[in-house]
């Protein structure tokens, strides 16, 4: 198994239960891998952990199933391993605002408060990742929050503030209605990619309609000509 980052190596076989158990399933689907891919997707397997290593996943999958009914044993065997061997990135870790940065937010100085502010603005514009801006905007209305530990009292740092939650949420909204405005247009190109398939479809029958109206008629016109035929000779 490649890990993502150079920390370890080795060879390790996971497996669902003892060889005295039967591994179960529910619809002939895998308990086991049910709770690998779910806790691999959720982020559940490492919480608080960027990545996620063999190590996590063996600790996580022995959790879920110590107390479970299914009676499953969750096992386990390596070989000539060395380091953490990270397998996975962790979907649900949040990159920390740096320390630095909040003990800026809470100096005496407010110029040096102004300039965190400004910082976590840039920081929170810069990130693609939704739930690191959503953190980055409650640390500054817990700033504006009279009932916190230490709420800001420069009437200055607290405009700055309000201007930079202001452009932040701005932003959410603009980003949020692109987004509906995209998925809007993928359906509407789906529907127009549809229709002509449709006219195509009904071109296609209204073709073999008038084929099959040709043939009748030829049909019809060598039996005429077979019965005119028959008359002419009886006749002669």
């Amino acid at each position: 198994m490649k890990p993502l980052i150079d920390k370890g190596y080795g060879r390790f076989v996971l497996a669902s239960s003892s060889r005295t158990q039967i591994s179960q399933e529910i619809e002939g689907k895998s308990l086991y891998t049910q709770e690998i891919v779910e806790g691999l997707q959720k982020g559940a397997v490492a919480l608080g952990k960027k990545w996620v290593s063999i190590a996590d996943l063996e600790e996580y999958l022995n959790s879920k199933f110590i107390n479970a009914k299914a009676p499953m044993n969750p096992q386990s065997e390596t070989k000539d391993a060395i380091g953490q061997v990270v397998i996975a990135a962790n979907p649900s870790f949040i990159e920390p605002i740096p320390q630095q940065l909040l003990n800026s937010l809470i100096d005496q100085d407010s110029t040096v408060r102004l300039g965190a502010i400004t910082k976590l603005q840039i920081l929170a514009e810069s990130t693609k990742v939704a739930k690191q801006r959503d953190q980055i905007v409650k640390v500054l209305e817990e700033r504006c929050d009279p009932i916190c530990a230490n709420p800001e009292d420069s009437v200055t740092v607290i405009q700055a503030i309000t201007r930079s939650l202001k452009g932040l949420k701005d932003r959410t909204a603009s980003e949020e209605k692109q987004a509906e405005i995209e998925n809007l247009q993928i359906k509407g190109k789906s529907k127009t990619e549809k229709k002509p398939q449709s006219d195509e479809q009904s071109n296609k029958d209204k073709l073999e309609r008038s084929n099959e109206k040709a043939y009748i008629v030829i049909a019809l016109l060598m039996l005429g000509a077979i019965i005119l035929t028959a008359l002419f000779i009886s006749i002669i």
